[in-house]
């Protein structure tokens, strides 16, 4: 392995590392570093283009995504770090970001937060329906993740399901004891039904 790649492979990991931490800044310094290393490292571009979100930089984060998409047109990450961008942007791009979530499911069937963040986006736009079935693809892909029991908890209160809300909001807290929403969220108030 050359130098100058290993290198930037190093970096990379540094990088993901702060992405890790949510240590944002860190996380967007290190991806550069490693990208004027290795222009072509596809992970890099998506790694900063998550912390580059993370920091609401939106249309950095959605040049850093397309790039990623242009070296590595069949790599799922680069579509669902896109979706996740498009579904941040004002106005709300749900039709471009649920089009990106489905080729990031199509290239890694197996990806449980694609099946996560699409089922919010379809929340969003009151597909609760396509949001539930995209939860529990989640919750059965990835179980130990309890963002999506969360998130389906929200979506059952929605659709006026109380218990198998309050259900799914408990198996979220096992999951997750610290688990603190933001007073304004929407989980605290559901919690608080729950309790």
């Amino acid at each position: 392995m050359p130098a100058a790649s290993a290198a930037s492979d190093d970096v990379a990991a540094q990088c993901r590392a702060g992405i890790k931490a949510s240590d944002w800044q860190i996380a967007v310094k290190l991806c550069t570093q490693a990208i004027e290393l290795n222009p072509k490292l596809t992970a890099a571009w998506i790694d900063r283009c998550q912390a580059q979100l993370a920091l609401a930089k939106v249309s950095e984060a959605m040049v850093d995504c397309r790039r990623a998409v242009e070296l590595e047109p069949e790599n799922s990450n680069a579509y669902l770090r896109l979706a996740d961008v498009k579904a941040a942007s004002v106005p709300v791009d749900y039709s471009g970001a649920l089009e990106d979530y489905a080729k990031s499911i199509a290239l890694n069937p197996r990806n449980g937060l694609a099946y996560n963040n699409r089922g919010v986006t379809r929340n969003s736009s009151k597909d609760y329906k396509g949001a539930l079935a995209d939860y529990n693809m989640a919750i059965e892909l990835e179980p130990s993740d309890s963002r999506a029991y969360f998130n389906r908890g929200e979506t059952l209160f929605l659709l006026g399901q109380r218990e198998l809300a309050c259900a799914s909001f408990r198996q979220g807290r096992a999951l997750k004891p610290d688990f603190k929403p933001m007073p304004q969220d929407f989980d605290a108030t559901y919690l608080k039904s729950c309790s």
